[in-house]
């Protein structure tokens, strides 16, 4: 990406590979996306992608992953032991709230950075929706079982009463005749 951290940035690709004497054709894109797409498509040869984003999204290019990691990093916020404990809380609180608003800071950077829009959270009557919607069809299906099995034992009664009466007017025609 043209203005990714590490391709441009201090110690990027860019110069990286330029402390090494190594010559590099880039071919620079605006997304990690369109990295990926060229090159699936055979366009180029090799293609630098957030780690996070690759591990995601390599398979819906089929592509293998590589092991080859440029400038790995990790942030863990850390508090000294005198730090105030209501700022550690509200510290928690907000990153708790940025990660529940699709719109904060946190799904803009890892939008920025990831090339992912931030997931769409489920609205929270859909799971007491579902729930319901599945006890009605249960219950639908029982009542339909029970219905079936009544309409066959009603059945079952009716010809065996049908059965009765054909078999009383035959002996009742004969005792008539004779």
């Amino acid at each position: 990406m043209l203005n990714d951290v590490y391709y441009v940035g201090n110690n990027g690709l860019k110069q990286v590979a330029a402390s090494f004497d190594i010559t590099i054709d880039y071919v620079e894109v605006a997304s990690y996306r369109e990295a990926l797409a060229l090159l699936a498509a055979g366009e180029v040869d090799a293609a630098m992608v957030g780690r996070i984003y690759g591990s995601r999204n390599y398979l819906d290019f089929n592509l293998l992953p590589s092991p080859l990691m440029v400038k790995p990093i990790q942030v863990r916020p850390a508090f000294s032991h005198q730090a105030p404990i209501g700022f550690i809380q509200a510290l928690n609180q907000r990153i708790t709230l940025w990660k529940q608003t699709p719109d904060s800071i946190y799904y803009q950077l890892l939008d920025n950075w990831l090339g992912d829009p931030p997931p769409t959270p489920a609205p929270r009557w859909l799971q007491p929706l579902m729930y319901s919607l599945t006890a009605a069809l249960i219950l639908l299906l029982g009542v339909t079982l029970w219905t079936r099995k009544q309409v066959k034992i009603k059945t079952r009664l009716l010809a065996e009463k049908t059965n009765c009466w054909r078999q009383s007017w035959k002996k009742g025609k004969k005792s008539a005749r004779n």
